[in-house]
């Protein structure tokens, strides 16, 4: 018996939607596997990133501590103590550092005051930029006070802002204060036929909130 040919083409149409539903399904089904595997990695990298365990030190980062205490001779009284002293200060350096999970990109001084600004970003990438879409999405400002005194809290940061989220990252090297108040940085980057090079950006470091350095 031979098809009409208006049948031929109705079976050739069905194998073709039944072949595309099925390719669809597997391309789904491979999408969603890849996408679990990305999501797992991010999920790993961040756990390692933030991660709260002590610190192991190895034989070598033991050697480098001891090889930097300072011997302050054997006729000084509390002589062992002072020792003992630098080797637990300088361990906790070394282990809060080590388990911390952001990386400083810059400090600067302020010519104009007695502070410091540091630039900070999340670690886990391999550049010293931030704020763009191929860094870490955000730079991270703070202040601390330029002071002497031995108290750990004359020395506890504050929360100047956040730059970031609109594709425009830190240009290295361009931070600097414009006053005693404000700091200025340069950003390149941006959308294809959008960008910018060298875009100048302020923020206020004293008494003003900064959502994202604009």
């Amino acid at each position: 018996m031979c098809m009409s040919k208006t049948a031929r083409i109705f079976i050739i149409a069905i194998g073709i939607i039944t072949l595309l539903i099925i390719g669809g399904f597997v391309g789904a089904q491979y999408q969603e596997k890849i996408n679990g595997r990305i999501q797992a990695s991010l999920q790993d990298s961040s756990i390692k990133l933030a991660s709260t365990e002590d610190y192991k030190f190895t034989s070598a980062d033991i050697a480098k501590i001891e090889a930097s205490i300072y011997d302050p001779g054997q006729y000084v009284s509390d002589r062992d103590e002072q020792i003992v002293e630098q080797r637990k200060e300088r361990e906790a350096v070394v282990k809060r550092f080590m388990q911390s999970p952001f990386r400083v990109l810059e400090v600067k001084k302020n010519p104009y005051g007695d502070d410091y600004v540091v630039m900070a970003s999340p670690r886990g990438y391999r550049d010293t930029s931030c704020g763009g879409v191929y860094t870490a999405d955000a730079c991270f400002f703070f202040l601390e006070k330029n002071t002497d005194n031995a108290d750990l809290k004359a020395f506890t940061p504050e929360f100047v802002g956040i730059y970031g989220g609109n594709g425009t990252s830190y240009d290295e090297s361009s931070l600097k204060f414009v006053d005693k108040d404000t700091i200025q940085f340069a950003v390149s980057g941006g959308d294809a036929g959008e960008g910018v090079v060298g875009q100048k950006e302020t923020m206020k470091i004293h008494g003003t909130e900064n959502a994202s350095g604009k």
